[in-house]
């Protein structure tokens, strides 16, 4: 066994440093790079490579950073190392949001120190950036996510006492109007007063069901059924110009929901694609099972790992800038002109789907349409 051994060893080819760091630097995601003092690339990782749409890393040895980014990319990435290279400072985790050549916006963390010789002179630049869109995105939906669980707590005491004020005016004005004659002026005025009550309590109704307040009956159901009657509700309130269709996985997971939130939810986010296709255009109604296992959630704070039936709602519409996106859900936020609603049919969206222990998926680029996917718990029968 021994002689077998030494055999083997015999046919060791021994890796030299170098070889051991470059195959250590191409076989990692975060992007890596040499710089000699005139900022051209001695030598960059394969992920640096694949980034910048090159074939191979060769491909950028004797180039500029200009020669790959955009021109202000280019001068601000100039001027960092620059100043590297005349101070011999490094610049540390540094956070910038830039424009990948393929056109998606993405964030980076990019660290740069100055390469020296033996006598301590610089003698250009070692560079490695990080994708952290990820961890950016997943940051700024805790932060919404704790927003939102605020102004809905707030609201939500709001609403519910707002509600009872509502009730009584309500209740004393059906008295006055039992008591009163027909055709009369002070009638007419009461029946304003009635009218406006009823509007304020579907305001409140809809505020309740934003912060998670207003009472629901669930029951198991399959997101079939009521996607598939929502179709021809819809259909008759859009006519001819939103073409409505479904595609719905026949096996779908059975949920426990409260089968009228579900209509309400399907007829706001419908209601909102259509105006977002003023020329007419297509909506989707969609179904599908999808499992998340606890190693691979989606960037979502409120995501859990289990098995899920997923509801989708696609248009084909203007889609939504990222300014938009940004406050999709809060409430009162719109992009409507004034009286053409509240701003609160997301935001009850939100709520509803949140109460139900699920949460929501948004995708929505301007020009591209938007796809709302709503996640529900399985429910075993």
């Amino acid at each position: 066994m021994r002689e077998q051994e030494n055999s083997l060893s015999t046919h060791v080819i021994p890796l030299s440093n170098d070889d051991m760091l470059y195959s250590l630097l191409n076989n990692i995601t975060d992007r890596v790079y040499f710089k000699d003092r005139s900022l051209r690339y001695v030598r960059v990782n394969s992920a640096y490579a694949t980034y910048h749409g090159l074939t191979s890393p060769e491909a950028a040895i004797g180039k500029t950073f200009s020669d790959f980014a955009a021109a202000e990319w280019a001068q601000e990435v100039t001027s960092d190392d620059l100043g590297i290279l005349k101070t011999g400072k490094p610049i540390i985790a540094k956070t910038e949001q830039v424009k990948h050549p393929s056109g998606r916006t993405q964030w980076s963390s990019t660290s740069k120190v100055p390469a020296m010789n033996a006598n301590g002179e610089i003698t250009g630049i070692i560079g490695i950036s990080r994708d952290i869109t990820a961890e950016i995105e997943l940051r700024r939906q805790i932060e919404q996510t704790a927003k939102m669980d605020a102004i809905g707590l707030l609201a939500g005491g709001i609403a519910h006492d707002f509600n009872n004020l509502l009730q009584s005016i309500l209740g004393y004005t059906q008295l006055l109007l039992v008591d009163d004659d027909q055709n009369t002026l002070r009638r007419q005025n009461l029946l304003a007063i009635e009218r406006a009550a009823n509007k304020a309590a579907d305001l409140t109704r809809q505020i309740l069901a934003f912060s998670q307040k207003q009472p629901i009956s669930p029951k198991i159901i399959n997101l079939n059924s009521i996607a598939g009657t929502a179709q021809r509700i819809l259909f008759n309130l859009f006519g001819d110009a939103i073409h409505i269709t479904t595609e719905l996985d026949l096996e779908l997971y059975p949920v426990k929901c409260d089968p009228r939130q579900i209509d309400q939810i399907i007829v706001n986010l419908a209601t909102n694609a259509r105006d977002a296709m003023p020329q007419g255009g297509q909506l989707t109604l969609a179904t599908r099972n999808i499992n998340f296992p606890p190693d691979a959630l989606p960037p979502n704070p409120r995501a859990k790992p289990g098995q899920f039936a997923c509801l989708s709602i696609t248009d084909s519409g203007i889609g939504m800038s990222p300014e938009v996106f940004a406050h999709l859900f809060e409430p009162f936020f719109t992009t409507k002109s004034v009286g053409q609603g509240p701003g609160l049919g997301l935001a009850a969206v939100y709520g509803i789907v949140t109460q139900h222990k699920g949460w929501i998926d948004v995708q929505s680029e301007p020009g591209k349409g938007t796809t709302f996917n709503l996640y529900f718990p399985r429910m075993s029968l």
